[in-house]
């Protein structure tokens, strides 16, 4: 936005998926309460980061004197978050509990599968239902990102996006230019030094990630460690999932991702995917993951055919505990839906959000 003065008025949305949906809570937190990350009372401290903040709020809000979490939502006051992780261990707490609740599809797909489905109840031990739950989907030969697929559903959709999006053609169509006049893109532009300030990517491990087939012709080849284009960044999710990261309670497992979701709720208008088919991502555990912060909420109640005449209906009454305010999460079920919404529903995802985003 500072490069782009046009830009500096413009609404955001924030848009998450899966893991992500910690990230995003993490980028609103470091928006809306930006000085938390000077003083030291966060887990991190950037203060480059609070300052461009700061200057980005006086250029968008040059009337205002100071910039309180409601001013900057203004700008930054809506999120999407597709099949997300919210709250980390507390969600997958609350998974495991429905997945061993009577009526769960743990024992649909055991009984469609002829299988027999044993719970951490009837085990004993130091059973997790959350990852038994998904244990015995994986020995059934299912995906638990899809329990329609078989377990290779997440490779098959890496290798799916790579191909794709590997595709000059489709490549140009989403860019809205062809490649070869992106700056900095040839191969001749990517040496060691690069062309400031691009430079090459350098995989760590190259023998994950495939050498692009179809842009090296229009580019030219890259060296061994370098890619045009990549799948996910591996090095970005170890280390986000390290031992390091772990030690300082920001991995995100952490049960306090939850209270920086239910924070940014206060001022930040949420939509959240409820995917009939993804149990790693189990819609039905929102509700009471996020009662389970008893200390910020008061009552979470699933409102099954809310708002009046949506095509997919589904939404949550949050009531806080501090004062009694209720905030409403938007949570529309997409049947024959995978963890991928965007993938299987892409015309009814586009069609809610619309809505949503028109006060619908």
């Amino acid at each position: 936005m500072a490069e782009r003065p046009a830009l500096v008025d413009a609404p955001v949305v924030i848009v998450a998926e899966s893991y992500g949906g910690i990230r995003a809570g993490i980028l609103l937190d470091m928006l809306l309460r930006h000085r938390s990350y000077g003083d030291g009372s966060r887990h991190y401290r950037d203060l480059a980061l609070v300052e461009a903040i700061e200057d980005h709020l006086a250029l968008r809000f040059p009337e205002a004197s100071s910039f309180p979490p409601t001013k900057v939502a203004e700008q930054f006051g809506r999120q999407v978050l597709i099949q997300p992780s919210v709250a980390g261990k507390v969600q997958n707490a609350a998974a495991g509990a429905l997945f061993e609740a009577p009526g769960s599809p743990l024992y649909a797909l055991a009984a469609e599968l002829g299988l027999v489905y044993k719970t951490c109840a009837e085990k004993g031990g130091s059973c997790d239902p959350y990852h038994n739950g998904l244990d015995f989907v994986k020995a059934a030969g299912r995906s638990g990102y899809d329990t329609r697929a078989p377990t290779s559903w997440l490779s098959a959709l890496f290798e799916h996006i790579g191909a794709s999006f590997g595709d000059p053609a489709i490549m140009s169509a989403l860019l809205g230019v062809e490649p070869p006049q992106i700056d900095g893109l040839w191969a001749a532009d990517r040496g060691l030094e690069g062309r400031a300030p691009l430079g090459p990517y350098r995989v760590a491990e190259p023998g994950i990630f495939p050498v692009d087939p179809l842009l090296p012709a229009q580019l030219g080849p890259l060296a061994a460690w370098d890619r045009y284009y990549m799948v996910w960044s591996y090095e970005a999710n170890v280390t986000f999932r390290s031992g390091t990261l772990l030690s300082l309670d920001v991995d995100p497992g952490d049960p306090h991702h939850g209270e920086t979701f239910l924070r940014n709720l206060r001022d930040v208008d949420t939509f959240v995917t409820d995917a009939a088919n993804d149990l790693v991502i189990y819609s039905p555990s929102l509700a009471p993951t996020l009662a389970a912060y008893p200390s910020i909420v008061a009552s979470v109640e699933v409102e099954v055919d809310a708002p009046d005449g949506a095509a997919r209906p589904g939404r949550l009454r949050v009531v806080f505990s501090a004062d009694g305010e209720a905030r409403w999460i938007r949570h529309p079920r997409y049947e024959a839906a995978s963890h991928s919404v965007t993938l299987d529903r892409p015309a009814a995802l586009r069609e809610d959000v619309s809505a949503w985003l028109a006060g619908e």
